[in-house]
């Protein structure tokens, strides 16, 4: 079995995995996990995108299992892990999390987490075997405790339900690490009702969490962000700036007569790449494709100063309130929107 990236193409097949692992709920009558509607196609799609999709399939052969994940207040959070009945107790669920587990600690994360199910057998049990441990109440950071809100909310905690963590080995062997996150791992989001299990890790899709559009944290994390945009005939331009994930796009801040909001006013295509101040951009980096649109409200250039203080400080003050002085009060400015 290989595992590996999921592609566009299987996203469909993907579904049905989940629908079928449904199964094994309804077998101990949790109908309403069994019976919920699998992620969409634009959600996994979404979670494609974003490099937080992970597959287990023969060289030649469909998926029989995969995985969503997303980063959780500096950790890897596994959204969702679904193994299909046909390839059950094989060893694929187990596999998957040593694979999600290897790449995240080579990349600096310090433990996995997940929200599951207590009295489950192939839930919190198993995942004990895998590694995991029940974290207290007192020890839920943040992000974390969002999520147990949210599943209470939706009266998920008519059954037991708890947080696990993992620690990794990148943690436990050296100094602390600020994790790059942006390799493999979707952006956080939430949404929606129920989400299915599945015969393996994570057993059941944290409730309600539903994915649009996407930043990877990659994007999200960089300094600066090589924007690029077409000039009229079809011209690449590519312009280092500064820009913030906010709301699963990623906000950037330009004058309103620059060149790039005159090209995006007839052409919305982009791509993004994380980059340096000079725009120099790394032989490893990624680019990745979307589409922009201009935000031009007060209300929408108040979000994008929030998000762009928010992660440059009082750089971004300095640059906003000291070009403001020169220009008596005014702020001839134009936020741009991308959508992963």
């Amino acid at each position: 079995m290989l595992i590996r990236p999921g592609r566009t193409a299987e996203l469909a097949e993907l579904r049905e995995i989940e629908r079928a692992a449904g199964r094994w709920f309804r077998d101990i009558g949790m109908a309403a996990i069994a019976e919920d509607e699998p992620p969409s196609v634009d959600e996994l799609r979404a979670y494609q995108r974003a490099e937080g999709l992970w597959v287990c399939a023969a060289p030649d052969g469909p998926p029989v299992a995969y995985a969503l994940l997303e980063p959780v207040d500096g950790g890897i959070h596994i959204e969702q892990i679904s193994v299909h009945p046909d390839s059950a107790r094989r060893g694929i669920g187990r596999a998957l999390l040593d694979h999600v587990a290897k790449r995240a600690a080579a990349d600096g994360v310090p433990a996995l987490t997940l929200t599951t199910f207590t009295e489950v057998p192939w839930n919190a049990p198993y995942y004990e075997r895998c590694g995991f441990r029940q974290l207290a109440e007192s020890e839920l950071t943040p992000g974390l405790r969002r999520i147990r809100d949210h599943e209470r909310e939706l009266g998920l905690d008519r059954w037991p339900r708890v947080c696990m963590r993992r620690e990794l080995a990148a943690a436990r062997e050296g100094p602390s690490h600020r994790p790059r996150g942006g390799q493999g791992y979707a952006r956080e989001r939430r949404g929606g009702p129920y989400g299915r299990g599945a015969r393996s890790p994570a057993g059941y899709r944290a409730p309600g969490r539903k994915v649009g559009a996407m930043v990877p944290q990659r994007l999200a994390d960089s300094p600066y962000v090589s924007l690029v945009t077409h000039r009229r005939g079809g011209t690449p331009v590519p312009t280092p700036v500064w820009a913030a994930e906010d709301g699963g796009e990623l906000l950037v801040w330009t004058r309103d007569d620059s060149g790039k909001v005159k090209r995006l006013r007839h052409d919305a295509r982009v791509t993004v790449t994380p980059c340096d101040v000079r725009g120099r951009i790394s032989a490893d980096a990624r680019p990745a494709e979307g589409t922009a649109r201009l935000l031009e409200s007060k209300a929408e250039l108040r979000r994008v100063r929030r998000a762009l203080t928010a992660k440059y400080g009082w750089r971004f003050r300095l640059v906003d309130s000291g070009g403001a002085l020169l220009r008596r009060g005014r702020r001839p400015h134009t936020g741009i929107a991308v959508t992963l």
